[in-house]
């Protein structure tokens, strides 16, 4: 009876100690950057709400986003900031319910082929008050 209990035992010790081994070696590839799974998400380009994210693109130069103004009354003197990149200071007066491209150049090129990830911030004024600031993210790769 006891040699069926100690070969159960030595057979999940077995295998446990290769199963840790083969999850010690993807975790180190992983880790290392070898096993890339940031290839496998969507590009996507997420803002608060009341403004949207319609559109997006980012270039080894620039990063292009169109926005939508969905707030019902007309933002004036708007900015756009992307982190890693630079601020468009000019993008000027967006309507309600109107879509405007912004394009921020970036001070330092972005390489090709790689995944870019950057919080983005929309400034503006909407009648008398100043310095709305509204956050969003996005990620692409760079084309």
């Amino acid at each position: 009876m006891m040699k069926k209990g100690q070969a159960a035992m030595e057979f999940l010790m077995t295998y446990g100690w290769a199963i840790l081994v083969v999850i010690i070696a993807i975790s180190t590839l992983i880790y290392f950057g070898i096993l890339d799974f940031s290839s496998l998400l969507p590009d996507r380009c997420d803002l608060q709400p009341e403004i949207g994210c319609v559109q997006f693109r980012v270039s080894t130069n620039s990063v292009q986003l169109v926005l939508r103004n969905d707030q019902g009354m007309e933002m004036t003197n708007v900015r756009v900031k992307v982190e890693n990149c630079g601020t468009n200071n000019s993008v000027g007066t967006i309507a309600p319910n109107e879509e405007k491209l912004v394009v921020v150049n970036c001070a330092t090129p972005l390489t090709a082929g790689t995944r870019f990830k950057a919080n983005f911030y929309v400034v503006y004024d909407m009648g008398k008050i100043t310095n709305y600031n509204k956050t969003g993210r996005i990620i692409a790769r760079v084309s």
